[in-house]
């Protein structure tokens, strides 16, 4: 018996060292795109990042396989959306039996200001903490409380690290600056939008009215046949011919529009939950994606 115990121990210790040695090893590992970019944004390619979700997949579905169980185990710096986005990393608790001994996480839902979310009405449906990154000052809030952590791990970058955080907030600050500027002679901007209700720190911030189909910020809710009917509605009562959707929206609701109203023309605004292969494979930003949506809603008033 004694033998067939040791034997047993000795093939799982081969098993798990054979596991361990084939699983990918990374300086940091990122959960999501955004915290992918985030830690980019910073530390450029002086060190290696991994990131766990699949980018054309929603994090809200994601669970780590075994092997990714395995990679996160060898990962000494962790960076996490939250814990209200990421339910499958459970809590502060929970989180560090993913964790080794020796490793630390961020969580960039706690690098955002609190008093960014304040609101005087009290009857107002909040919801930009939950979405906090889709307001451009919210991200450069977190990318700055980033760099700061990250420097004093990795000192030997700290330098570079500020180089890399102070050009790219530059720029995502300038860019939302001129298109607020831009907004500034609109009267009253209103879109439409065809998907779930994750927009409202970028609503808030740019001063932008979004209508969206459905007001439930779940991304698995559908819309009811009365949600859908109602939306159409208004396009047809406000003459509306350009429809907003969100990344890889239901086709089947964009076809029912487009019976109704053959002319409407739809166009991307970008929530930075999931990516095209493509577009990650081409190294895009929250920045490009940022750009991208400007230049999406500037299309409605091109030629008014």
């Amino acid at each position: 018996m004694k033998k067939i115990i040791s034997s047993i121990f000795i093939l799982l210790s081969i098993f798990i060292f054979t596991a361990c040695s084939e699983v990918e090893r990374y300086d940091i590992l990122t959960t999501n795109f955004i915290t992918y970019d985030a830690v980019r944004s910073i530390v450029g390619d002086s060190l290696k990042v991994g990131i766990l979700t699949n980018v054309n997949q929603d994090y809200h579905e994601y669970e780590p396989t075994s092997k990714e169980l395995l990679t996160i185990k060898q990962t000494n710096v962790f960076v996490l959306l939250g814990f209200e986005y990421e339910t499958w990393l459970g809590n502060e608790e929970t989180i560090q039996t993913y964790l080794n001994s020796e490793a630390v996480y961020f969580n960039l839902s706690e690098m955002v200001d609190t008093e960014h979310d304040h609101h005087d009405d009290d009857t107002h449906d909040h919801h930009e903490g939950e979405h906090f990154w889709t307001n451009p000052m919210l991200y450069v809030e977190v990318i700055k409380h980033l760099n700061e952590a990250l420097s004093e791990i990795f000192l030997e970058f700290e330098s570079s690290f500020l180089t890399n955080s102070l050009g790219y907030t530059s720029e995502l600050e300038e860019v939302s600056n001129n298109f607020k500027t831009y907004l500034s002679n609109l009267l009253e901007p209103t879109i439409y939008f065809v998907g779930h209700n994750a927009l409202q720190g970028f609503s808030e911030y740019f001063e932008i009215e979004i209508n969206p189909l459905e007001n439930k910020t779940n991304p698995h809710s559908d819309p009811t046949s009365e949600d859908v009917i109602l939306f159409i509605s208004k396009l047809k009562e406000n003459n509306i011919k350009i429809v907003f959707t969100e990344e890889f929206v239901d086709q089947s609701y964009l076809n029912f529009i487009k019976q109704e109203i053959s002319d409407i023309e739809f166009l991307e605004l970008h929530g930075y939950h999931k990516l095209t292969l493509e577009d990650f494979n081409q190294g895009i930003t929250y920045l490009d994606l940022l750009k991208r949506n400007i230049e999406n809603i500037k299309e409605v008033y091109r030629y008014e």
